[in-house]
């Protein structure tokens, strides 16, 4: 059996992220939800075929869900959890996706926080694997 290793800067740093964009997923999501009858967030929506305010909030369900799921695993992330290490990695991919689609699809003001989000997933996943993190995850 191997002691477990000290967590390196980069996965404590991991987890700050991590917690800062499970906060910020639950904001944006409360926000879509809170704002879904507001013409200037359902009207390029509508353009899609569905109506606006029911995509907002499914979309800001859905940012709610992964806010509350990067909240969780947290925990796991800092005691090198390889499960949280996954779920992170899978979420964050979801995130990026759905960053790009709502990049592409409603190019309005939402592009620099879309944008954002894109970057600060990319980040996640370098430090989710780096060397560093995956001598952490491996060990622990």
């Amino acid at each position: 059996m191997t002691l477990p290793t000290r967590r390196p800067g980069l996965v404590t740093l991991l987890l700050i992220l991590v917690v800062v964009e499970g906060l910020f997923s639950i904001f944006a999501g409360l926000l879509f939800v809170l704002a879904r009858d507001d013409a200037t967030v359902t009207g390029d929506l509508e353009a899609a075929g569905a109506t606006g305010s029911s995509i907002a909030l499914w979309v800001g369900i859905l940012l709610i869900v992964i806010g509350v799921v990067y909240l969780l695993v947290a925990r796991g992330l800092a005691n090198g959890n390889g499960f949280a290490r996954f779920v992170v990695m899978a979420v964050t991919v979801i995130n990026i996706a759905a960053a790009l689609w709502l990049l592409f699809t409603h190019p309005g003001g939402a592009r620099w926080s879309t944008i954002g989000s894109i970057l600060l997933g990319v980040i996640v996943l370098a430090i989710l694997y780096s060397p560093k993190a995956s001598a952490f995850f491996r060990t622990n």
